[in-house]
């Protein structure tokens, strides 16, 4: 469809543009008005421009006076009748009839409306909630594929070792190489902090003290384990392994 420029009308019969003041202009212009009905969707037609105006316009009022017709008023939609319909309360929130919209009942507008009503804005009640304390046992390893590497090279390099050994480094008194009861000992934690390039996390933390982790393991390790947290965890006559775990478990 062709869009003419301002000041400037298509002429049906060539399809081009011409001006709306020139001859051929204004013929078509009169020949739309003529054939144009009065009003359309509400509105009126405006004989000076051919288009369309609103009736309770001031052009469309200005028509209308003309001809001797008075506009219609608008209907205006009663509040009070759109809001009867909707429930007084919604949650922690009362209705306002004014604007129709739920306001809080503890505000100051919410507080006008049951003022207005003789309803006491009902005081808000906090329930504040026991910090529940986790329980040791309940335990879970940190999820992080390095710390689980860095706990189970700490317990590997550990049990292929003595007793004697794992006492010592429990102490924290093994250097690298050093002799205990004729046997080469090694420190099980430097030397797997430098194997997984442990940085910025507490040892094994999470894991040695992790009930599921723990269960997982044979008797062996969990004896290893308990001699490396030796003497804060005892070894019973003959091996009790729930009695050492829950020990492990509950180790501040």
């Amino acid at each position: 469809m062709v869009k003419c420029s301002p000041g400037k009308i298509i002429n049906p019969e060539t399809g081009k543009c011409v001006k709306r003041d020139g001859r051929i202009g204004k013929k078509i212009l009169a020949q739309r008005k003529a054939n144009a009905p009065l009003t359309k969707n509400g509105k009126i037609l405006n004989p000076a421009t051919g288009k369309y105006v609103k009736r309770d316009g001031k052009i469309g009022r200005s028509i209308l006076a003309k001809r001797g017709i008075s506009p219609v008023k608008r209907r205006v939609k009663s509040t009070a009748a759109s809001t009867s319909k909707k429930p007084q309360t919604k949650g922690d929130k009362i209705l306002n009839p004014a604007i129709g919209k739920y306001v809080k009942r503890d505000g100051r507008i919410g507080k006008s409306i049951l003022a207005k009503r003789g309803i006491s804005p009902a005081k808000k009640v906090t329930i504040k909630r026991a910090k529940s304390m986790p329980a040791k046992t309940m335990k879970k390893p940190v999820k992080s594929k390095l710390r689980e590497k860095y706990a189970n090279c700490v317990l590997d390099v550990a049990s292929k070792q003595s007793q004697a050994c794992v006492r010592q480094i429990s102490m924290g008194g093994i250097q690298p190489g050093d002799l205990v009861n004729g046997k080469r000992c090694y420190n099980p934690y430097s030397i797997c902090t430098k194997s997984t390039k442990r940085k910025g996390f507490r040892g094994t933390t999470g894991y040695f003290d992790n009930r599921d982790y723990l269960e997982k393991l044979p008797d062996s390790k969990i004896k290893t384990i308990a001699l490396l947290k030796s003497p804060k965890v005892k070894i019973s006559r003959p091996f009790n392994r729930e009695n050492v775990i829950k020990q492990l478990v509950n180790l501040d």
